[in-house]
């Protein structure tokens, strides 16, 4: 299996798992907390899958990951 259909269907797992979990979560805290801790936990899943396929730092330097980044945020 490749790389990329490894990541697409951790993705679609990760997805339904975090779908989930994300009503108790909003209904646990306020929202600010709760973004934030969504987003830490994301970092925390992806950072170490990223570093252990070796895409980090990207083809473009740290500077190409601004883009997705804003996108993930909005």
């Amino acid at each position: 299996m490749g790389t990329t259909i490894g990541l697409a269907l951790f993705a679609a797992v990760a997805f339904g798992i975090s779908d989930l979990w994300n009503a108790k979560i909003s209904r646990a805290m306020p929202s600010a907390g709760s973004i934030v801790w969504k987003v830490v936990g994301a970092i925390a899943v992806a950072l170490p899958i990223s570093v252990a396929i070796g895409d980090l730092p990207p083809d473009g330097g740290w500077e190409a990951l601004g883009p997705p980044a804003g996108a993930g945020v909005f």
